[in-house]
């Protein structure tokens, strides 16, 4: 099963390269060669194929989801916030589901640089519509434990 995934994977990674070549318009085979690059580890090559994708309103959220979690696993945490905070933009609500990806992600990107009442707010905006999304309740807990003693320790 291992072997056939990874053909179906290269596969799909070829076809999506040749399509996206031979229609450079199209940006919808960006988008998806962007996620496949993705999924296979070649960040670089996916970054390039997002920016390009998300120029295309179609694919401006989804394809800044995926440009910010290239971005934030090339450690590059900055970017990869303002990429997902204009994603972010496109909805109204945290009922989509793409919202609640990119609102997690944020929560993960302050959680690693030690911003944690900034990841517990980010967290609580899922957990308000969708309170077992995720690992959140185990992610708010922790953070709303450290945020209630630095609170009682001000007091």
């Amino acid at each position: 099963l291992d072997k056939l995934t990874k053909e179906r994977a290269t596969y799909q990674l070829e076809e999506f390269r040749k399509r996206a070549e031979a229609h450079p318009t199209e940006l919808k085979y960006r988008f998806n060669l962007g996620k496949i690059l993705h999924d296979a580890g070649e960040l670089d090559e996916s970054i390039q194929n997002l920016q390009k994708a998300k120029t295309d309103a179609r694919y401006k959220a989804e394809g800044g989801y995926y440009l910010g979690l290239c971005l934030f696993k090339k450690k590059n945490a900055r970017m990869a916030l303002k990429e997902l905070e204009e994603a972010r933009s496109e909805f109204l609500d945290m009922e989509d589901d793409i919202n609640k990806q990119i609102t997690y992600l944020i929560g993960r990107i302050y959680e690693s640089a030690n911003k944690k009442e900034s990841a517990l707010e980010e967290y609580e905006k899922i957990g308000q519509i969708d309170y077992n999304y995720k690992d959140i309740q185990k992610r708010m807990e922790s953070l709303g434990s450290i945020w209630f003693e630095s609170k009682s320790e001000r007091s």
